[in-house]
């Protein structure tokens, strides 16, 4: 079975074991979705597992969606700090050992959207901002003499006749 997904602006697919969770085609669709907008890769996984509404354990989603242990680690803390999961810690047995935790998303898919499209927008602005400040400079330019219409090098070419 393979698994598509986009990583660094590039569409990978990838060879996964044939007992982990069919992805359906929506799934597979949310995942490059959610990628597409700058969610990481399992981070954007971990969240299709999650939207079923099922509390799952990370080795639940390791096992479902053929992930390692460390990469759902990161990613679970990740939308924790975010504020998009819930967690709670479970002991499982009276031996030692770490207790299990359980995850759930407490967002609906639609909440983490908007999260997105509210940092693209900012960003968009600040980079308008930018731009903006840079046609004031062009313009106050233009009123000092400075033409720029001109080659950058024919400025230059300028200088070194004015110097010979």
């Amino acid at each position: 079975m393979f698994i598509n997904y986009i990583w660094g602006g590039v569409l990978h697919k990838e060879m996964i074991n044939s007992s982990i969770h069919h992805i359906s085609e929506n799934e597979n669709v949310i995942i490059q979705l959610l990628q597409t907008i700058g969610v990481p890769r399992i981070e954007a996984i971990s969240i299709v597992c999650l939207l079923n509404g099922e509390e799952l354990t990370s080795q639940d989603i390791e096992l479902k969606m053929g992930l390692r242990q460390s990469e759902v680690s990161v990613a679970m803390s990740s939308l924790y700090e975010r504020g998009w999961i819930e967690q709670r810690s479970e002991k499982t047995t009276m031996d030692r050992g770490r207790p299990t935790k359980y995850y759930h998303l407490k967002v609906a898919l639609q909440h983490i959207v908007q999260d997105h499209e509210t940092q693209i927008l900012e960003r968009n602005r600040e980079q308008i901002d930018i731009i903006d400040r840079l046609r004031e400079l062009c313009r106050g330019d233009e009123m000092s003499g400075f033409n720029t219409s001109e080659p950058v090098s024919s400025y230059h070419d300028e200088d070194l006749k004015d110097q010979s």
